[in-house]
């Protein structure tokens, strides 16, 4: 994924948190509540939020060089 699908990505899960949300906030005034498919997708979205603006971790020349080997083998 490069850099722009990326933050496509971030801005969608955003703009759907905020609006899942909204409906959780109003919740309490619907009868039933929210609805259990919206509660799991705000929660799955949620988490790919995390996941995306979570830092990579740092590896060293020798991993880097391991994993580029292993990426040439896949393709």
């Amino acid at each position: 994924m490069n850099r722009k699908q990326k933050q496509e990505l971030k801005y969608f899960l955003r703009k759907e948190i905020a609006r899942l949300e909204d409906v959780e906030s109003q919740s309490s005034e619907i009868p039933f509540g929210m609805d259990i498919k919206d509660a799991r997708m705000l929660q799955a979205y949620r988490i790919a939020l995390a996941a995306l603006q979570r830092k990579a971790p740092d590896i060293n020349p020798r991993q880097q060089e391991e994993q580029e080997q292993h990426k040439g083998g896949n393709q």
